[in-house]
């Protein structure tokens, strides 16, 4: 498999392909329709709206009026299991940068003074990163430990020539649109492999996962988006 070249951020003239960009670039970008954007939108307009439409419109007016977007109220998404998902990834996919990208709070009585400027050089030290809890941190460990100890996983997870996060972008056939994806491993010969954390992996409890998530329109979306970019 070729590997990605150095790109521009958003080129005047797009090419579809691998998009070596950083992650500042690439969750900055929305030049480019992601699965999780659809995702937001699908799920919650007033969120899309504020996230992807408002920030960029003209100062001096707004195309869509907020007060007018359907008020709906999104599922319920734990902090904690978004951070422990994140957390997650970065273990498995980069591992070697998982100080860079995760800290652990310390148990500390923030009542106290002393607790108290523990926790405060704590946040310092952390910014940027995302924070487990101690018990978020065993958990992380006890996912990690379930994958490594499963064969299947292990093999796919170290195979040869695989690509790991790597931005890829494509124009859309069927909409005329742009996207972009940032799948978590493209292995020879054509497998995508994507990670996730969940409460329970037995039937039907995943397969419902699987529905309300939208992990199925994910695997839809990366696999009709790497054909288009790089075949």
């Amino acid at each position: 498999m070729t590997e990605p070249a150095e790109t521009a951020a958003v080129a005047d003239v797009r090419t579809p392909g691998f998009w070596r960009v950083s992650d500042e670039t690439y969750f900055g970008d929305i030049e480019h329709i992601s699965n999780s954007m659809l995702s937001t939108f699908l799920k919650w307009r007033p969120m899309y709206f504020d996230k992807y439409v408002e920030p960029f419109a003209p100062k001096t007016g707004s195309a869509v009026d907020p007060e007018e977007v359907a008020d709906e109220l999104p599922e319920e998404e734990a902090k904690s299991a978004l951070n422990m998902g994140t957390a997650l990834h970065a273990m498995v996919f980069e591992t070697e940068r998982f100080g860079d990208l995760v800290a652990v709070a310390p148990k500390v009585d923030r009542r106290t003074k002393e607790g108290k400027a523990l926790y405060a050089k704590f946040v310092e030290e952390s910014q940027g990163k995302t924070v487990l809890t101690s018990a978020e941190w065993c958990d992380v460990n006890g996912m990690y430990a379930a994958i490594t100890s499963n064969r299947s996983a292990v093999q796919l997870l170290t195979m040869p020539g695989g690509i790991r996060e790597t931005p890829i972008r494509w124009l859309d056939s069927g909409t005329g649109l742009w996207c972009k994806g940032k799948p978590d491993l493209i292995v020879e010969p054509g497998i995508l492999v994507d990670l996730k954390s969940v409460r329970e992996v037995r039937m039907p409890a995943w397969a419902r996962m699987v529905r309300d998530r939208g992990y199925h329109r994910q695997a839809a979306f990366y696999v009709d988006g790497l054909k288009q970019a790089i075949g």
